[in-house]
């Protein structure tokens, strides 16, 4: 038992600093540098992680510095981080398609993630419409869990 909370720890310690890590990038500026940082982390991001990424990247993308959102959704570091965010949201434990229901206390990304990743996506550009009836799927049973901020977000 000691080893397992001295692992989750530094498991928990790891996904702090990857926050830290894309975070302190993306707050310099440089979309390329924040593309190759998610990149390097990807395999070892949580739910939370790829929130942070979606939106520092969708922030990051709209700057004049970025020069077209296209190209920003269409590098490899991106597409990869899509991938596993919309797997995530579709394959949801909650979703009716994939056994849950609204009372499901199964773990899975929570609904305040999928927020940020709405709006990310909204900011991109981004229209998946399976992704976004996933997310409605999802939080629309568990609505009085936002908060004012997460729900302009959706």
């Amino acid at each position: 038992p000691c080893n397992a909370r001295k692992n989750q720890s530094k498991a928990s310690q790891l996904k702090m600093q990857i926050n830290g890590y894309i975070t302190n990038v993306a707050e310099a500026g440089d979309i390329k540098a924040l593309l190759a940082t998610i990149q390097a982390c990807l395999g070892d991001m949580n739910d939370i992680n790829l929130a942070t990424a979606m939106h520092r990247v969708g922030k990051l993308s709209t700057r004049k510095e970025a020069k077209n959102v296209d190209c920003v959704t269409t590098e490899p570091a991106f597409e990869q981080l899509y991938k596993i965010v919309s797997s995530r949201i579709l394959n949801h434990p909650w979703r009716a398609c994939n056994g849950g229901s609204k009372s499901t206390n199964q773990s899975g990304m929570q609904v305040q993630n999928m927020s940020v990743i709405a709006w990310a996506c909204s900011i991109m550009k981004i229209r998946d419409e399976q992704l976004f009836a996933a997310i409605s799927e999802v939080a629309a049973p568990r609505i009085s869990d936002f908060q004012p901020f997460e729900m302009s977000q959706l």
